[in-house]
């Protein structure tokens, strides 16, 4: 008989646990689609349709089901027929414009995210930082930067807000500032540890930028294997003097025809160091400032070039192209 109560006990406290009321089940829906539990998804969906009245909860459950499926045009239509329901719409706008983003709708993903804004101008961080996101994508850089300084003078560590104005104060090479709003995000050894290699890249490329070489030498200790972009690599290796290793990898795949313009023009910055061979880095510097004129760092490389081998005419060349182009990026 104990063991009998002792089941009945149980089974009592887990339907307890499981929400009865429609407004409990439509979040249950919610958590077990956001934790990719496509089967409690299915079941918990079946039980929410039992409330006529929650109709347009599930057309919205089964856009973010179709989102996450990457049937965008299935998803906005869904979402677009869900929208009736205004109580739903601070959640179902930013979906539709993240919608209207990824298929190329970038005017009407724009003026459903400044609704959505509008709509809950207290609760819209979510919809701030995607409409920045979609302002740069746009070259509308000063308003994608505007947007993401509101979110943060409400939430200062935003790792979302953070990465973006490090973005925009990166292509406004404000790099100090972009470096800054890094170290917010890069805060303990576990940030580092858990970030993605995009994200270390970013803060590679701004100690690089800043010439942190104290940084820049501890990030290669620990965190250069999770760096992809070779070229990347061979600037850090330059950097912090720790060539060798860098040196043979890059020559491999600038000899195999392999090599992208960044690691070629790498690889020919190492050449100008000491111990290199600037015989080996014109041929390659040259290609590129003929190729890619508008590469500033093409024509530093050239400049370096005609500074060893005393080409004084070559060199001032050199200097006023980097001067015209530094102009050009701050117009």
């Amino acid at each position: 008989m104990l063991v009998i109560a002792t089941l009945i006990i149980g089974v009592g406290v887990i339907l307890s646990s499981i929400p009865q009321d429609p407004a409990g089940i439509y979040q249950q829906a919610k958590e077990e689609l956001t934790g990719g539990e496509p089967e409690k998804f299915s079941a918990t969906l079946e039980r929410l349709r039992q409330y006529p009245e929650y109709a347009s909860h599930i057309t919205f459950l089964e856009g973010k089901l179709a989102m996450g499926q990457r049937r965008q045009p299935r998803a906005l239509e869904l979402f677009e027929a869900a929208s009736e329901n205004k109580e739903l719409l601070p959640e179902i706008l930013p979906e539709i414009g993240v919608c209207r983003s990824q298929i190329g709708d970038y005017k009407g993903a724009i003026e459903v995210y400044e609704q959505a804004i509008e709509l809950t101008p207290d609760d819209a961080s979510r919809s701030r930082i995607q409409l920045s996101r979609l302002y740069f994508m746009v070259g509308a850089k000063e308003l994608a930067n505007r947007l993401a300084k509101q979110v943060i003078e409400e939430e200062p560590r935003n790792t979302d807000a953070r990465m973006m104005l490090a973005t925009t104060s990166q292509d406004f090479k404000r790099h100090q500032e972009a470096l800054d709003h890094l170290l917010v995000v890069l805060d303990t050894p576990g940030d580092f540890a858990s970030a993605n290699p995009r994200l270390l890249e970013q803060y590679a490329d701004c100690l690089l930028a800043v010439e942190d070489n104290e940084r820049l030498t501890q990030f290669e200790e620990k965190y250069i294997g999770a760096v992809t972009d070779e070229s990347l690599k061979g600037r850090i290796a330059l950097a912090t003097g720790n060539v060798q290793g860098i040196r043979a990898a890059l020559a491999e795949a600038v000899q195999g025809g392999m090599a992208s313009p960044g690691m070629r023009l790498a690889y020919a910055n190492i050449e100008l160091a000491d111990g290199g061979d600037p015989a080996k880095a014109r041929p390659i510097i040259e290609q590129n400032v003929s190729s890619l004129p508008r590469d500033i760092d093409g024509w530093k490389a050239a400049k370096r070039l005609y500074e060893i081998t005393k080409n004084q005419y070559r060199a001032a060349r050199a200097q006023q192209n980097i001067e015209q182009l530094d102009a050009l990026s701050d117009e």
